[in-house]
């Protein structure tokens, strides 16, 4: 009898063990797969900023309203609003030509009137003289850690911890112009 409650004991604390391991051992894969997502996410952007399908991303082009449609599509994945007038996209002109900035807005718990600006340039230099310049790792991984960024907070309002003030995400056109993005959004405010 004595044995009996012996060997159960040890049974009962060697499956305690083993839950508890198993547990572990979940977490662990869980977030490991989660961090291989992300990864794998942060790796697309990238790709998809710096492929040759949009040669270079020069500002104002149609390869660069590609990479533009791209941040309003993950914008709207991570469930950012537009800044104004039901749109992200902030049209302005240079010397003619039409540039557009894309902007969202996480809306502060407290502090309505105040805004903390992040913001990363899609523009790159284009192609020049036949060869792409992709930009990789100046733009691509800038606006590629902006929408991390975006997701991050979001995910943090949607669970209630919020930011106090207003975050503003913008992904500039025009850098390689001189900042004509940049410039415009500052006057604009």
């Amino acid at each position: 009898m004595l044995l009996r409650a012996i060997f159960a004991k040890i049974i009962a604390t060697e499956m305690k063990k083993a839950f508890i391991l198993l547990t572990f051992a979940l977490t662990v894969g869980i977030s490991a797969a989660a961090q291989s997502a992300r990864s794998e996410r942060l790796a697309g952007h990238v790709y998809y900023f710096a492929s040759d399908s949009l040669r270079g991303r020069a500002a104002g082009s149609a390869d660069a309203a590609k990479a533009r449609d791209y941040i309003v599509e993950r914008y709207k994945e991570c469930g950012l609003k537009p800044l104004s007038a039901g749109s992200y996209m902030v049209p302005f002109k240079r010397e003619g030509k039409d540039y557009t900035d894309v902007v969202a807005v996480i809306e502060g718990n407290s502090l309505k009137d105040e805004y903390i600006v992040l913001g990363a340039h899609y523009d790159h230099l284009g192609v020049k003289s036949g060869r792409i310049y992709p930009g990789a790792d100046d733009n691509a991984s800038g606006v590629t850690a902006l929408l991390s960024i975006a997701r991050i907070c979001n995910a943090m309002r949607a669970d209630g911890r919020g930011p106090r003030k207003n975050i503003l995400f913008v992904c500039f056109d025009g850098k390689e112009l001189d900042m004509a993005g940049s410039r415009h959004f500052v006057r604009r405010l």
